[in-house]
């Protein structure tokens, strides 16, 4: 199994043992949210877009949408502000009870935040409350929370060598806390995992895989 498939089975999971009452429609689910289009503001594109994913995704007659990454979350959180998405929009993370999670003794890790999450949705504190229902302790990096620091990711498509250079000064400073860094963002994680790989004993998982016991 692929590990980002691992990590959206993991966050099925977790909705399913919360109770949550969900559906996956391929041909809605999978469709990409054009958060680059935000990032880049190219506003008439990203319109246009807007318009085409609220269309589908409204004509499925939800209530609610669930989304499993930061991106997609502020994304589609900003069509709604707009008025093109009439759904409201939840991350998983809201919506996963802290009975559902799997008890882990012995974990100390370190949070690299999300930027979107700690910033623009102020979901930070929402990660640390369920690591601690499982159990996990958490040894908080001095750029955290609000404070968190760029993995470097969305400067990657502009200056490779830059990207790589903030990862590596990220994960540096997020290993001397711990050797087991969780990240809650595919970006995040892809980048901090590749300066990892030049780093011995550093290990960066996703947040779902923790709070699943999938490790």
């Amino acid at each position: 199994v692929r590990a980002s498939e691992l990590i959206l089975r993991s966050i099925a999971a977790l909705l399913r043992r919360s109770g949550v009452d969900f559906m996956y429609v391929p041909e809605v689910s999978d469709l990409y949210s054009g958060a680059l289009l935000l990032d880049l503001g190219a506003v008439d594109a990203f319109e246009a877009h807007a318009r085409r994913i609220s269309k589908a995704i409204d004509s499925l007659n939800v209530s609610e949408v669930i989304t499993v990454d930061p991106h997609t979350a502020l994304t589609l959180t900003i069509m709604r502000r707009r008025g093109f998405l009439r759904s409201s929009v939840k991350s998983y993370l809201e919506l996963v009870s802290p009975v559902a999670v799997a008890r882990i003794k012995g974990l100390t890790v370190t949070v690299h935040d999300s930027c979107i999450y700690a910033r623009d949705l102020d979901l930070w504190e929402r990660s640390r409350r369920l690591l601690a229902s499982a159990l996990v302790q958490v040894s908080e990096a001095r750029r955290s929370g609000r404070r968190t620091s760029c993995c470097g990711g969305p400067i990657e498509a502009l200056s490779p060598f830059m990207s790589r250079r903030v990862a590596e000064e990220r994960l540096r400073e997020l290993a001397r806390y711990s050797k087991v860094i969780v990240a809650m963002c595919p970006i995040c994680a892809s980048n901090l995992s590749r300066a990892a790989a030049r780093l011995d004993g550093v290990r960066v998982v996703d947040l779902a895989l923790v709070l699943s016991g999938n490790l």
